[in-house]
């Protein structure tokens, strides 16, 4: 069985204006139906912005973005490289989008990047960072990103607390959780998905 990558929280540590910034530029860009689990049928779909992606025909290739979102977004490109000297590692850029949840639009169990873990030991690693949007948020709204075991226990529920960063192992099964009915945000993740051919690529 491969090792996973640990499951880390970082607080106060992003430039918090920056992310404020990229996250006003993709007001009113936000589409709805996209569901975290294909494959589940009561997955109904959330809000969604990609920010830089590949087609359909390159999603189970490895290709890095990095060239393409320094060409495009000035201010993007600025935190992936600080991620990349502070946290990550030199890892390569899968997808990079932001995700909104309203009370109603449940999040689901998933993988990330499932057909990489089915090709086997030689498949690539698939490390996620998500980073939380909402500047205020309150406890009693619910919204955790919570992360379970293979035996579908959870392992750790993060509360979205603005800033924070969220860095684990992508095909660890995880979901965004349901929003209570007093809820009345769009609660907003920016998630970029790496790949590395090796657990500790830092």
């Amino acid at each position: 069985m491969r090792p996973y990558y640990p499951i880390r929280v970082y607080d106060d540590s992003i430039n918090k204006q920056l992310v404020s910034h990229i996250s006003a530029k993709a007001a009113g860009k936000y589409m709805y139906g996209w569901r975290s689990n294909s494959k589940d049928k009561n997955d109904h779909g959330h809000w969604h912005v990609f920010l830089c992606s590949h087609d359909s025909s390159q999603m189970k290739q490895i290709h890095d973005l990095t060239s393409e979102i320094q060409q495009t977004n000035n201010e993007l490109y600025g935190l992936w490289t600080y991620l990349q000297r502070h946290y990550i590692g030199n890892k390569k850029l899968h997808r990079v989008y932001i995700n909104g949840y309203t009370y109603g639009t449940d999040g689901y169990l998933h993988r990330d990047d499932p057909f990489f873990k089915d090709e086997g030991p030689s498949s690539p690693y698939a490390e996620t960072l998500i980073l939380y949007l909402n500047e205020e948020w309150d406890a009693n709204w619910g919204g955790e990103t919570s992360i379970f075991t293979d035996q579908k226990e959870i392992q750790r529920s993060i509360l979205p607390k603005f800033g924070r960063l969220l860095i684990f192992d992508g095909q660890k099964l995880h979901a965004s959780r349901p929003l209570s009915r007093c809820c009345g945000v769009l609660r907003r993740v920016l998630v970029f998905k790496t790949l590395s051919t090796e657990v500790g690529n830092e």
